[in-house]
């Protein structure tokens, strides 16, 4: 009975992966959908690193295909003319902006320093 039961029990964390895809990765639609209880959900969570590795990946696709669609039907809405929509684009775009020119500027010094080092003297990029 043992293996019997290991087996159900791989069946229904297989069954629990498919359903997180299936439901953007909702624990508790897809809880119901693959006949298990949440607690459960965690507490495989907790024993099994290679379940919850899957379960971390099917979250980060699900979010990455969520954000796609949302993307898609915001840039639909832009194209019938909704201004609303395009403002806060870019507002959302352009927030991100500053954090990214400081990233790329640190990363360009960074590397400057690095050159700097090496021979003892700055060479240009």
């Amino acid at each position: 009975m043992g293996q019997n039961s290991a087996i159900a029990t791989q069946l229904k964390k297989q069954a629990m992966i498919g359903a997180l895809e299936a439901n953007f990765g909702n624990i508790t639609a897809a809880a119901k959908q693959a006949e298990i209880s949440v607690r459960t959900h965690y507490k495989w969570l907790l024993e099994d690193s290679a379940y919850e590795k899957e379960v971390v990946n099917i979250k980060d696709i699900s979010f990455g295909k969520m954000k796609e669609s949302l993307l898609e039907k915001a840039l639909k809405m832009v194209d019938n003319g909704n201004a609303t929509v395009l403002n806060q684009l870019l507002r959302i775009y352009f927030k991100n902006l500053p954090e990214e020119m400081e990233t790329i500027s640190t990363l360009h010094e960074n590397q400057k320093w690095d050159m700097r080092s090496e021979t003892g003297k700055e060479k240009s990029i």
